[in-house]
């Protein structure tokens, strides 16, 4: 009898998630939630698809409800992955954090609930990944540094180590 391991996507996700400024193209200036994600591996994934759903809780006649609302994203699939991506909701008018404060995000419990699948070419299958973050992880107002160092030679390189850096 043999054994077969299942591939796993190997994805590193930031640190934190970030309110972050953005320019939206109809709302012009306006926040952002923000996470990265780095491929650890050297396999090439494709067909990547991000779905990011907030749960929280609200009082309803006196008792705690849970609720969930999946977020609409800048971009929710990419072709190819190769290295890193930003994980864009615009904060908008229709947005479920719009007016939000921090103290109201902790006041509810809130959670972000990120799941990742892609294509991995390697081993020819789906791979999967999950991460979440809590009100407690979110840093207001910051954005990420530049993770892309250009070589004096030519090529660029990806400092892994400053993903989760803002």
């Amino acid at each position: 009898m043999g054994r077969f391991s299942q591939p796993s996507a190997k994805i590193g996700f930031s640190d934190q998630i970030l309110i972050a400024p953005y320019t939206h193209a109809e709302e012009g200036a306006i926040n952002s939630l923000q996470f990265r994600i780095v491929n650890r591996r050297i396999n090439q994934l494709i067909d990547l698809e991000v779905m990011v759903v907030m749960r929280y809780y609200n009082k309803v006649n006196g008792k705690e409800k849970q609720d969930f609302r999946q977020l609409n994203l800048e971009r929710d699939k990419v072709k190819l992955f190769p290295l890193t991506w930003t994980i864009v909701h615009p904060i908008t008018q229709d947005s479920p954090l719009h007016g939000c404060t921090s103290e109201e995000l902790a006041y509810k419990h809130t959670e972000f609930l990120i799941t990742l699948k892609g294509y991995d070419e390697t081993f020819a299958q789906h791979v999967h990944a999950r991460m979440s973050y809590r009100y407690d992880e979110m840093i207001w107002g910051a954005k990420f540094v530049k993770v892309f160092h250009e070589m004096e030679e030519g090529p660029i390189e990806l400092q892994v180590d400053k993903v989760s850096l803002c």
